[in-house]
């Protein structure tokens, strides 16, 4: 299985901690199987190289995730 490492902002990562505790989940499950996939369902099927990287900069403040 593939693997990648990712350096959050201490703001973010502090969000993402919040969040992940909320729902008693780690960050990395978080991430995995909330964030990840949530992505791919609004962003999917526009997946191109100029789409990403617009997208990946204007979410870089980190939008709401704590849908529950």
């Amino acid at each position: 299985m593939p693997k990648f490492m990712q350096s959050l902002e201490g703001p973010v990562y502090e969000r993402l901690e919040k969040i992940a505790k909320d729902r008693g989940i780690s960050i990395q499950v978080l991430i995995r199987a909330v964030i990840v996939p949530e992505w791919f369902r609004e962003n999917g099927n526009s997946l191109n190289n100029e789409n990403i990287q617009h997208k990946t900069t204007l979410h870089r403040s980190f939008g709401p995730v704590s849908r529950s």
